[in-house]
């Protein structure tokens, strides 16, 4: 759909603008005209993002970042992307957060009378966001949740085609297979689309005990991606809510968080080995389920909101990164996140020598003392 212009300058509103922090970022804390909201670029503990107005705009300034603009470049902030780059997908996203119905683009064509520009003051406080369908906002609408979970039913019913992406991420057939049980949906699962990529599907239990769709993340093929092709597609209507595998946290005192699907993937079935190993061999010593870390995933190394620590309060985190820069700087701002939001203690850890991820320890090395490694020599942060 192509974006109104008048509706644009419509959700640049200042109260739109604080409507959109209160729903995103958290609580704000005033101070005189500004308002103050956690920082969607940075990892400050400190709320830092200045929100006040100008010539009728709603104007934000992280000064600690010398970052700020309107609520769509803290919009893009939120969604770790760019504004420009992502504008369409930048103004649904702030629509949708505040409750504005976009219309198709109107531009009068010459000779006719310009429209008057929309005004909009969302209502406050906001009730939870609801679709049309009555869903929560939060799940993917109900055809793209239909077709993601059919996507998943494609991949359990074709075990040779999912072999050869168990080939291309170097892990076991059985363990990918895993990921295509609906009665293991909080840990995240794996699809095929109808022309055969492998889809990452982000899914939760509802209340109800039924799998819902929360984001597809779809892997392009090697072939793609050395024709300069990106590796990775969110669908539309797609919403980072919940970290990759974020349901299985609920019984586990500590969790691992990786770079990527992938290296979960791999962890996993690392972790799995390792169980098996100790149940056989040391059935004395078997970790009760409480002490078995979840293994989760975030999108990749710099990006991690702050609505994804709830889960974690209470609860040790290991954040398991790639031997890069990226990765450490990534786990530092993690790390400030998650002790602001109360996690007991954080931890970091990378793959021993030359491996560049945990994925390629993993092919490279024994599974079980690549959890023994990891569980002995991460390191407080």
């Amino acid at each position: 759909m192509k974006i109104c212009h008048d509706d644009v300058e419509a959700l640049k509103a200042p109260d739109v603008l604080r409507a959109y922090c209160e729903r995103e970022l958290g609580a704000g804390r005033r101070r005189g005209v500004l308002t103050f909201y956690r920082c969607p670029w940075g990892a400050h503990t400190r709320l830092k993002l200045e929100v006040t107005e100008k010539n009728g705009v709603g104007l934000a300034m992280c000064r600690a970042c010398n970052r700020g603009g309107s609520v769509l470049d803290v919009a893009a902030g939120v969604l770790g992307t760019d504004a420009k780059r992502d504008y369409a997908a930048v103004v649904e996203h702030v629509a949708e957060a505040v409750g504005y119905s976009l219309r198709a683009d109107d531009t009068p064509h010459r000779g006719r009378r310009t429209p008057a520009r929309r005004r909009f003051t969302p209502t406050r406080p906001q009730e939870p966001r609801e679709r049309a369908d009555g869903a929560p906002a939060e799940y993917l609408p109900a055809e793209a949740e239909k077709a993601a979970l059919e996507a998943v039913r494609r991949a359990a019913d074709n075990p040779a085609a999912m072999a050869r992406y168990a080939d291309e991420l170097g892990l076991p057939l059985r363990d990918l297979m895993t990921h295509t049980d609906m009665e293991l949906a909080g840990r995240g699962m794996l699809g095929l689309s109808p022309d055969g990529h492998l889809l990452y599907v982000y899914t939760c239990h509802d209340p109800a005990g039924a799998v819902r769709v929360l984001m597809v993340k779809m892997r392009s093929w090697p072939e793609d991606v050395a024709q300069g092709k990106q590796r990775f597609y969110c669908g539309k209507g797609s919403h980072k809510q919940a970290l990759y595998g974020a349901g299985s946290i609920c019984a586990s005192e500590s969790v691992i968080i990786t770079e990527g699907e992938s290296d979960c993937l791999a962890l996993r079935a690392a972790l799995d080995a390792w169980l098996e190993y100790e149940l056989h061999n040391e059935p004395d010593t078997y970790p009760p389920l409480e002490l078995i870390p979840a293994v989760v995933a975030k999108p990749d190394a710099g990006t991690f909101r702050p609505v994804w620590a709830a889960p974690l309060r209470g609860r040790d985190a290991i954040l398991c990164v790639d031997n890069d820069e990226a990765g450490r700087r990534g786990a530092s701002d993690t790390a400030a996140i998650l002790k602001a939001a109360g996690a007991c203690r954080v931890y970091a850890w990378s793959p021993a020598g030359k491996c560049k991820d945990v994925r390629e320890a993993y092919r490279l090395g024994n599974p079980c003392e690549l959890i023994d490694n990891l569980l002995t020599n991460k390191t407080k942060i």
